[in-house]
């Protein structure tokens, strides 16, 4: 992702690859399926449910829920995977970061 433009109030697939200290970890018998982030201005936590993409990955389509976009914040958003197994145990994964910029702000 770093190589791309992401704007306020834009469609957007995030997919983060899960990973403890940079090795994949696998996640295919995982019940739930999280990105949890950290909205850069507000500070507002919360999580998005994700769906699998092989056994590493985390994927979630940023859209428009009621006309509010999931990523309505200028800034650096913090990211982190987490899934629960059905045994009951949890793994959250390394922290990653999002930049997205206003929508007037040329690269």
């Amino acid at each position: 992702m770093a190589d791309e433009n992401y704007y306020v109030n834009n469609h957007l697939q995030i997919i983060v690859e899960v990973q403890r200290t940079g090795a994949s970890v696998d996640i295919s018998s995982a019940t739930t399926k999280r990105i949890y982030y950290k909205k850069p201005v507000s500070k507002t936590v919360g999580y998005w449910t994700a769906t699998a993409s092989g056994t590493h990955q985390l994927v979630y389509n940023a859209t428009a829920t009621s006309g509010i976009f999931d990523l309505n914040e200028a800034g650096t958003w913090i990211l982190y995977a987490y899934v629960v197994y059905a045994d009951g145990s949890t793994y959250k994964g390394d922290t990653c970061t999002l930049e997205i910029k206003k929508e007037w702000e040329i690269p």
